[in-house]
């Protein structure tokens, strides 16, 4: 494993441990049993002390059934569409397989760390993701849709619109007029919206504009500027991915 991707899956690390016995988070998560109704996660919730309960109740190489590990699944999964933390749980529960497929494409050469991509690409993939007609094999599925979003789909897009030009044809293109920074950003935040970039990130990133001051950002939200800065980070990888993937 190369620095780089060491340094990102080491902050994950570190994030996890401190999300798992996070107070606030283990109180919303216990919250979701009046929703969820019964079922393998209900059971979970009731006596939650730890959110890497949720991610052993999915590991089928722990002895659990496939049939459970995918019912709860698709039950975070579904939870995931109007709560963050649902979804940090199932990435949690599927990186180990994120990064051992960024590393298959892993380079020194790299100006992005591939891990960050397709960490990225596994948010946009669960947001996508149709429980209804994918409910077996789910963290299989996720894994391999946050491939395709990262790696395939931007090199098969690049291949089917390449062409190839005549060079003495090259200089009789009109040049066009170079995008403003603000045409550009437009540009980019419009494409993260199509891929499925959740609006609270494009909305950080429209603030941080706004104030150009992430005290300001965080005074007004009433967190720490540690947890703007977190969130930012989040906001970029979920845009480039997006921006990557288009």
């Amino acid at each position: 494993m190369n620095r780089q991707l060491h340094a990102y899956t080491a902050q994950l690390g570190r994030e996890w441990e401190r999300l798992r016995y996070h107070r606030p988070s283990l109180g919303r998560a216990r919250s979701w049993s009046a929703e969820v109704g019964e079922g393998p996660l209900a059971k979970i919730l009731d006596g939650l002390d730890d959110l890497q309960q949720l991610i052993d109740a999915t590991n089928v190489r722990r002895g659990v059934d496939p049939t459970v590990a995918d019912a709860i699944l698709v039950q975070l999964i579904e939870r995931a569409r109007d709560d963050e933390l649902a979804g940090r749980i199932v990435i949690q529960r599927i990186l180990g397989g994120l990064i051992s497929q960024a590393m298959r494409h892993r380079s020194q050469h790299d100006d992005v760390d591939p891990a960050e991509i397709i960490v990225a690409a596994a948010w946009i993939a669960l947001r996508r993701y149709d429980t209804t007609r994918r409910s077996h094999h789910v963290a299989e599925s996720l894994i391999s849709d946050a491939r395709y979003q990262a790696f395939q789909r931007p090199l098969r897009r690049l291949a089917a619109t390449e062409q190839v030009v005549p060079i003495d044809r090259m200089e009789l293109r009109a040049a066009a007029p170079p995008a403003t920074a603000i045409e550009r950003l437009a540009d980019v935040v419009r494409t993260a919206r199509l891929h499925g970039v959740p609006d609270d990130d494009l909305q950080l990133i429209r603030d941080l504009l706004r104030s150009e001051s992430s005290s300001v950002i965080a005074a007004e939200r009433g967190v720490t500027t540690r947890t703007i800065r977190n969130h930012r980070e989040r906001a970029v990888s979920h845009i480039r991915a997006a921006v990557l993937a288009a």
